[in-house]
């Protein structure tokens, strides 16, 4: 795969999202925006699912 189409103005979009996540859970916030935020769960999800090649190299990903 070719990471480099990830990158906007040189920076990294995914590493930039994925630091994002990390801090919604490290702070406690995750858990009120997954009761909450039904269209940031349908965002995530679907941006999981279609780059499923990149993100299965770190966690399995399936349809569930």
């Amino acid at each position: 795969m070719d990471e480099t189409k990830y990158r906007y103005k040189g920076v990294d979009m995914l590493e930039l999202i994925e630091q994002e996540m990390v801090s919604l859970w490290l702070d406690g916030e995750i858990e009120h925006i997954l009761k909450e935020d039904e269209e940031f769960v349908n965002v995530i999800t679907s941006a999981i699912m279609l780059e499923r090649g990149y993100w299965g190299k770190y966690m399995v990903v399936g349809e569930a």
